[in-house]
């Protein structure tokens, strides 16, 4: 205010010194009011134009000022957006899963006694532990792999046409480990006495390196014409164990991965949502219109040969999905660390965070974009969990490590009666632990209709957490 009279003095003050002794008007001839406007008008014009310019370069400066503003606030949405994106698509592909229609396990165990032949179309084949024990892998794995087949391929006669994809154990040659596979395939071929069927087995080892379930998830996701597959996990440290000589003077004492034993583990997995166009009343052209070098698979039903089925015949895939699904297999989470897991409670808070992030793959916990519109979780009901922490004396702390952290997502459950502990039940069963371990969280969680926990240990410093849900209108 100071300064704008300021001015208006000193605009004042100029214009009157033109007036009166530059500029060549006779005062003495103006009338007042004429005298009174040449004195006032042309400095309050002079001040207007100056407030008016003031004024003008004020609000463009203020508009500017917003533009950058409005951009910047653009710009920062933009980012925002653009992760939130980032954050859902990467949601959606942690909670990408597969379905389970089939499982079926050989060992030299009894089945468990909450297995008691439901859901149908599941098996637990008891093998004579002394025929298993020390006659050497091929032989001991050969006749229950192809009892597991014959079994798996009788459910349905497409799973002959699925790809096999195996765990691979470390006691054999990898060429072995497959050729073994394929005899004992064509054989269960021959069993089901199948015809046609494919000439040999598509049998491959799993690729990957993470945990079994995000192998198989992947698998789905990088072949979208994939409708299922079959995982075999085979091993028997039994068939190789010789017999030892114990000291009279006490008990035998057992490794911390369990006695040697023997089991061979198939699991049927198939993507969400499969089905098919075919029809059993499909019409048929006649015997003199087919081209007699057309695959089988294309000679009826083209068109849902050609949807997301490979090269399962038409015909055949009907009884694929007459296989119920059972329950749904979730990526897990994985922690390898040198040095070794922690120990206590730092263990607890380790498998506290990868059963978190396999919660959030089972979407069984939200994980919102902004925590802040995080509601509190509601607790975790988790029925059965399968582990292989081992014997009380080795793998104590690892059990008491699980429950605290069950507990902590609010579960109730037992670890105890609640729980199979796959190396006291069934011993070391190798390359087929992992297999085990699905199976018997996946068949708990389509008896008890509710999700289940698998958590594996490997050595000193690995340990991996799954969760698995029981599927949308399973029926048992």
């Amino acid at each position: 205010m100071i300064l704008n009279s300021l001015i208006f003095g000193g605009i004042t003050s100029v214009w009157w010194a033109l007036v009166w002794f530059v500029l060549p008007f006779d005062l003495r001839q103006m009338s007042v009011p004429a005298l009174t406007l040449l004195h006032v008008a042309p400095p309050v014009l002079l001040m207007g134009a100056w407030s008016a310019w003031k004024h003008y370069r004020a609000k463009r400066a203020a508009a500017a000022a917003q533009a950058a503003l409005d951009a910047q606030a653009a710009e920062q949405a933009a980012k925002i957006d653009a992760a939130r994106s980032a954050h859902e698509a990467e949601l959606a592909r942690r909670r990408a899963y597969v379905e389970c229609r089939g499982v079926w396990v050989a060992s030299t165990t009894p089945p468990p006694d909450w297995f008691d032949g439901q859901p149908t179309h599941c098996a637990f084949l008891e093998q004579p532990a002394e025929e298993t024990a020390g006659v050497g892998r091929e032989h001991a794995l050969r006749q229950s792999l192809r009892e597991v087949l014959t079994l798996a391929i009788g459910g349905s006669p497409a799973v002959a046409w699925l790809p096999v994809y195996l765990l691979p154990g470390t006691q054999l040659a990898g060429a072995a480990q497959l050729e073994l596979v394929r005899d004992a395939w064509q054989a269960a071929v021959a069993d089901n006495f199948l015809e046609p069927a494919p000439s040999q087995a598509d049998c491959k080892f799993l690729p990957g390196t993470e945990g079994i379930a995000d192998r198989i998830v992947a698998l789905f996701e990088n072949d979208p014409t994939l409708p299922a597959l079959l995982l075999l996990g085979p091993d028997s440290p039994l068939a190789d164990a010789q017999e030892e000589d114990h000291d009279d003077d006490g008990p035998p004492v057992n490794p911390p991965g369990g006695k040697p034993g023997h089991a061979v583990v198939a699991l049927l997995f198939s993507r969400p949502g499969l089905v098919t166009a075919y029809h059993a009343d499909d019409s048929l052209p006649a015997d003199d219109e087919r081209d007699p070098y057309q695959p089988y698979w294309e000679r009826q039903g083209g068109e849902a040969a050609a949807v997301g089925w490979a090269r399962v015949p038409p015909p055949l895939q009907p009884s694929l999905l007459d296989l119920a699904p059972l329950a749904t297999l979730h990526q897990g989470r994985v922690l390898q660390k040198q040095g070794g897991l922690a120990r206590g409670n730092a263990l607890t808070r380790q498998l506290q965070s990868l059963l978190e992030a396999a919660l959030i793959n089972a979407s069984l916990r939200e994980h919102p974009f902004d925590s802040a519109d995080a509601d509190a979780p509601p607790p975790v009901e988790i029925g059965w969990l399968a582990h292989n922490s081992g014997s009380v004396d080795t793998g104590g702390s690892r059990l008491a490590a699980l429950a605290s952290a069950l507990h902590y997502f609010g579960s109730e459950l037992n670890p105890i009666d609640q729980a199979t502990n796959v190396v006291v039940e069934y011993g070391d069963t190798g390359a087929a632990r992992g297999a085990l371990l699905l199976a018997t969280a996946l068949l708990r969680a389509a008896q008890l209709a509710q999700p289940t926990v698998a958590a594996e240990f490997e050595g000193d410093d690995f340990v991996g957490v799954g969760v698995m849900r029981p599927a949308v209108g399973a029926t048992t």
